[in-house]
């Protein structure tokens, strides 16, 4: 069996968003938000809205389509969250 893990870690994702606007700075709600916990605070809500369109899903997105469009194999399947593949369906079908 093969496989290919295509994705980016935090680590890529952030550094994608401060290379295409402006560094991520962390304020002291940001800092006493737990992992996990509701994100409430509202100084970063500009941010937070970019960065789940243009990073968690347009760019993610576009890694994962030109994997597949790059493959050599016959069949693919792809293991990903539910809202993703509304854009990959999308951007495969524009392609045709």
């Amino acid at each position: 069996m093969n496989y290919t893990r295509t994705d980016l870690s935090p680590f890529e994702m952030i550094n994608l968003y401060e290379k295409k606007y402006t560094p991520v700075l962390l304020d002291s709600c940001d800092l006493k938000t737990k992992l996990g916990e509701s994100y409430n605070c509202k100084t970063n809500t500009n941010l937070r809205n970019i960065f789940t369109e243009e990073i968690i899903f347009n760019e993610r997105n576009k890694l994962i389509i030109n994997a597949i469009l790059n493959s050599n194999y016959k069949k693919i399947v792809v293991i990903y969250g539910k809202e993703h593949y509304k854009g990959i369906v999308k951007e495969l079908e524009n392609l045709k």
